[in-house]
């Protein structure tokens, strides 16, 4: 198991998190099968059927 620096040293090198969270954002953001999953949910959960 890999601990994230940013658990042991919460306070520690703050651009190193924020680059670790960027390249978390982008492998989300380019992940076609969530991206597939989401269309899905939209569809079924569309605000029209609520009302």
């Amino acid at each position: 198991m890999v601990i994230p620096p940013w658990i042991i040293n919460p306070y520690g090198d703050i651009e190193e998190t924020n680059v670790i969270i960027q390249e978390e954002l982008t492998e989300l953001s380019t992940n076609e099968e969530l991206k597939d999953i989401l269309a899905i949910a939209k569809q079924i959960f569309s605000p029209a059927e609520i009302e």
